[in-house]
């Protein structure tokens, strides 16, 4: 099982996935969000957003582009 604690990469992708949804109220893509956390390659928050998912912060809908849902707050991070 994966450690709770998120990495410095992970809370700014969250962050920038729940900045994202209160102003355009809809989720990025994983595009936008690479634009946004100023990340070179989209694999790194595919990779990222997995990991946020597995650790129960968001939840992604399969086969389904922009269904990103955050489940779980920053302050309940163990």
């Amino acid at each position: 099982m994966m450690p709770k604690h998120l990495t410095g990469r992970q809370k700014q992708i969250y962050r920038a996935i729940k900045d994202f949804t209160a102003e355009h109220h809809r989720s990025p893509s994983e595009r936008e969000l690479a634009a946004l956390c100023d990340i070179a390659y989209v694999s790194v928050v595919s990779y990222n957003l997995l990991v946020l998912q597995s650790k129960g912060f968001i939840k992604l809908e399969p086969r389904l582009s922009r269904t990103i849902h955050i489940i779980r707050s920053l302050e309940e991070e163990i």
